[in-house]
């Protein structure tokens, strides 16, 4: 672990977890204290990181190969290139249906920015179809 603050590798953990359950540390360079997310795009949200977007290693399509699994109204994580760069990483989204919501999270890694988008009849596929055709461009 490095400290974000002074890029320092002397830190320690600490036995505090933060509300969301993170782990603390303690640097002994700057002797500030600091979280798993800290200096991250994430460390603001109010929700777990895996929550938000989930990296499970059991989730189909995760390497960005294949048709997507969204689009057939399925959950899935995986990553995302921008349609006039297919062959370069954009960024990396996730799709769900959960209590009766469809629910899209994206990221765009040239801006670090952290996007959600819901719709309320549960239509993942047509969520999915909005977001190929209209949110990846409009991030820039």
């Amino acid at each position: 672990m490095t400290c974000p603050h002074c890029q320092s590798t002397a830190v320690r953990r600490r036995k505090q977890r933060t509300a969301l359950g993170y782990r603390t540390f303690r640097c002994n360079g700057c002797r500030r204290r600091f979280n798993e997310r800290s200096g991250s795009p994430y460390n603001d949200l109010q929700f777990p990181t895996d929550v938000v977007l989930p990296r499970r290693p059991d989730h189909e399509g995760g390497d960005g190969v294949g048709e997507p699994r969204c689009a057939s109204g399925h959950r899935e994580e995986r990553g995302w290139a921008r349609p006039e760069r297919p062959g370069s990483a954009a960024g990396r989204y996730a799709c769900r249906i959960e209590d009766g919501f469809a629910s899209m999270w994206w990221t765009a890694d040239s801006s670090g920015v952290l996007v959600h988008a819901v719709r309320t009849d549960a239509n993942l596929a047509a969520l999915f179809d909005w977001w190929r055709s209209e949110a990846p461009r409009a991030l820039g």
